[in-house]
């Protein structure tokens, strides 16, 4: 009786690995191009074979990334153009994070997404018709912890200041940043730019 054995099947000239399982007849798989390994198991996206043996490609960096069998090792095809504007692409996402994140004030944390940004401009208009007109009365906003304290004009003026400055500080780092993104000269100087640097 033929013995049912694990094998793994690989291209000889690269290492990569184009079928695995069981069979009775591993020698009917090898040809010139296709080299056979049995009592392994092995993965075709997670493995390949070097001098005979299974290897591990290791995790994916990214899914830009390909596995260079040559090299035995992860690498990204992207060019330099492609790699700045996949770069400015997270600068522009990490940008809009940060200028929707809650808005710290002295006088409380506010909502900072889109429609908050809103609301805050439409009571800091109503903050400056209430001053002009001699006012006083004090106005409620409700902040992000759903707290509603009572506000001076002249305090939500000032946050709608600091919203704005917020909005500024943001977009002006993001600038900074693309002009760092199209001054680099390399993948490394590329990697090393990211919102917090």
């Amino acid at each position: 009786m033929t013995a049912v054995v694990q094998f793994v099947s690989y291209l000889r000239a690269t290492g990569q690995i184009v079928g695995s399982g069981t069979t009775c007849a591993p020698d009917a798989l090898a040809s010139a191009d296709v080299g056979v390994l049995t009592g392994v198991s092995a993965s075709p996206e997670h493995d390949y074979v070097a001098a005979g043996q299974v290897m591990a490609k290791g995790a994916r960096p990214s899914p830009a990334h390909q596995f260079d069998y040559a090299s035995g090792s992860w690498v990204d095809p992207r060019s330099l153009d492609e790699l700045r504007a996949a770069k400015w692409a997270q600068i522009k996402a990490d940008r809009d994070a940060d200028i929707v994140s809650p808005l710290v004030t002295a006088h409380g944390t506010f909502d900072a997404d889109a429609q908050a940004q809103v609301n805050i401009g439409q009571t800091v208009l109503l903050a400056n018709n209430m001053l002009a007109a001699g006012v006083t009365t004090p106005i409620r906003y409700t902040l992000a912890d759903n707290s509603r304290p009572s506000f001076t004009a002249a305090q939500i003026i000032a946050v709608g200041f600091a919203m704005a400055a917020k909005v500024q500080t943001a977009r002006d780092h993001a600038d900074s940043l693309r002009t760092q993104i199209n001054a680099a000269a390399t993948r490394e100087q590329l990697e090393s730019i990211s919102w917090t640097s």
